[in-house]
């Protein structure tokens, strides 16, 4: 299978806050280019190819920065940073995008809301 890959740096104020590597099959997106990638690639697969999305698993975790990752989000020393990892899939089970990205540690929060309603809850495991 080939595969595009796909590095973004994303700009908030004039800054670099996040780098993106994502990987993307070639087959599924033979016309993707760079002026397609300069907006959002969910878009692109949805209002574009036409194809239906049905989700992303993601996983954050906090990781040390390496230093090519530092250079791109311009720190000067290394801290602990915000990683996440995707993998995305289509209405009919195949996966077209698997990303990983990394966020500067000043640039992203965090915030979930959990709720207790008894005749809402079920159980749920990975």
């Amino acid at each position: 299978m080939s595969l595009y890959y796909i590095r973004r740096v994303k700009f908030i104020d004039d800054q670099p806050r996040i780098v993106e590597d994502s990987y993307m099959p070639v087959a599924l997106f033979p016309d993707l280019n760079i002026s397609t990638l300069q907006k959002s690639k969910f878009d692109y697969v949805e209002h574009e190819k036409g194809m239906l999305i049905q989700g992303s698993r993601q996983e954050f975790t906090a990781v040390d920065s390496d230093e090519e990752i530092m250079a791109l989000l311009g720190m000067e020393k290394s801290h602990p940073i915000m990683n996440l990892r995707s993998i995305s899939n289509l209405e009919d089970g195949r996966y077209f995008d698997y990303t990983e990205a990394w966020f500067h540690p000043n640039a992203h929060k965090l915030a979930i809301y959990l709720s207790r309603k008894r005749e809402h809850r079920k159980p749920v495991f990975p």
